[in-house]
């Protein structure tokens, strides 16, 4: 088993948002309050957004909306959706920029529809990503879309990859993008199988296709995982880490579907061996245990996480997993917190976790529409400290997952709220 250190790259652009950290000017405005950094209007701006956003090293901000562009056909009526990108004002305390880069067509099965994942982004400022619809099958895409090269306007959109059946990437999934500019991405199995993890690697030839390359099927019993979902993290040995939501032995004392595992899938030794697969956390829904995991991320040698149902209050975990090592075996978990219905901090997490420079961990959750800090104990066997940041009020749901931008603001997206109830942006100082 291969001890984790530090990701080589991630799939929601750490080292970008590390770099942009730096940066001052749009944050002055920022209060102790949630501050709109745009609201959708459901017509060209597009609507829906809900997922997490990445940033660039110039500190825009970049993510998807699952509709609106005011093109495409057999979607929804106001478009197949958009990539957009919001780009900070040149004066603090002045408004934010957003423009849409991409609208998504759908036309004669020439084009994606309906994105409902979050972009990774590379160090050139290219935007990778995947639709849930659309394509030469109806399954969906996955895509690249570049900026534009001597100074014009319009983003180029390529299909890298046509989804077919049981290859469907599932909503809240990103792909992975490695440092030699592989992209590796999680199928959910829809609608006939338990879902697979596969790797799409660039032409050495710039036009020609992408190769795919199918890594590992998930078995149809699910009793070693399935339904991969959340986007899978690195180590720096190249081998990567993701969640199976609804899988796990029989044992699950909840539901028939089992509670969910988290998965090592270990790169080969040499180039065109076999990636091979272990489960390294069973959850049972039990004592405590945690059930149906969302998504994990990698802080200081753990992975990180959380579970959208169980644990001791019945809403929801947050989880840590130390790895035993390079001896195999199951990792140790650590439950760090456990949601509950009743209180004021929430349920029902439904994205993963990230963290501040201070080692404090931030999630969001759905049964509450709110933005959660778990502070690390000061005493070693204590308990992590609550903190709600913000609640969101009604009719805010599905808020995004939170990342860290300049000076320190926490953005995100709404799926709905705002005027028009088509969603949001948003910045909060926590």
């Amino acid at each position: 088993m291969s001890r984790i250190k530090i990701a080589l790259a991630s799939c929601c652009g750490l080292a970008m948002i590390f770099a942009i950290m730096a940066l001052t000017g749009a944050v002055a405005a920022f209060a102790q309050t949630e501050h709109v950094l745009h609201n959708f209007s459901g017509g060209q701006d597009g609507s829906e957004a809900g997922v997490n956003l990445v940033a660039d090293k110039a500190g825009n901000l970049y993510s998807v909306t699952a509709d609106g562009g005011g093109i495409g056909i057999g979607c929804f009526g106001t478009g197949c959706g958009t990539v957009f990108e919001m780009s900070p004002p040149a004066i603090a305390g002045g408004k934010w920029t957003e423009k849409v880069l991409y609208g998504f067509k759908n036309v004669n099965a020439s084009d994606g529809a309906r994105p409902g994942s979050p972009l990774v982004i590379d160090n050139a400022g290219n935007l990778y990503g995947s639709t849930g619809q659309g394509g030469t099958s109806g399954y969906g895409i996955v895509f690249e879309l570049s900026p534009p090269a001597g100074g014009g306007n319009a983003w180029t959109e390529t299909i890298l990859y046509n989804l077919g059946a049981n290859e469907v990437i599932a909503q809240r999934t990103p792909l992975l993008l490695d440092a030699a500019g592989n992209l590796y991405g999680e199928s959910s199995g829809w609608p006939n199988a338990n879902g697979s993890i596969f790797e799409l690697s660039p032409p050495a030839i710039p036009g020609d296709p992408w190769t795919y390359t199918l890594l590992y099927t998930f078995p149809i019993d699910g009793l070693m995982g399935s339904y991969p979902q959340g986007g899978l993290v690195p180590d720096d040995e190249g081998n990567v880490y993701g969640v199976g939501y609804a899988s796990g032995n029989s044992t699950c004392t909840v539901g028939s579907a089992g509670c969910g595992v988290v998965f090592e899938l270990a790169k080969p030794p040499a180039p065109g061996g076999s990636w091979t697969y272990s489960v390294i956390h069973q959850f049972t829904g039990t004592e405590g245990d945690g059930l149906n995991p969302s998504a994990i991320t990698i802080h200081k040698g753990a992975i990180y996480g959380t579970t959208a149902h169980g644990g001791v209050n019945g809403g929801g975990t947050v989880f840590k997993l130390s790895l035993p090592g390079n001896n195999g075996g199951e990792a140790e978990e650590t439950t760090l917190y456990a949601f509950s219905t009743a209180n004021t901090y929430g349920s029902w997490p439904q994205w993963g976790v990230t963290f501040d420079r201070s080692g404090n961990l931030y999630t969001t959750t759905s049964g509450e529409d709110n933005i959660l800090e778990l502070s690390p104990p000061t005493v070693p066997g204590s308990g992590w400290t609550p903190r709600n940041i913000y609640t969101f009020p009604p009719p805010v749901l599905d808020i995004s997952g939170v990342m860290f931008g300049p000076g320190g603001v926490l953005y995100g997206a709404s799926l709905n709220g705002g005027p028009k109830n088509l969603g949001f942006v948003f910045g909060i100082v926590p």
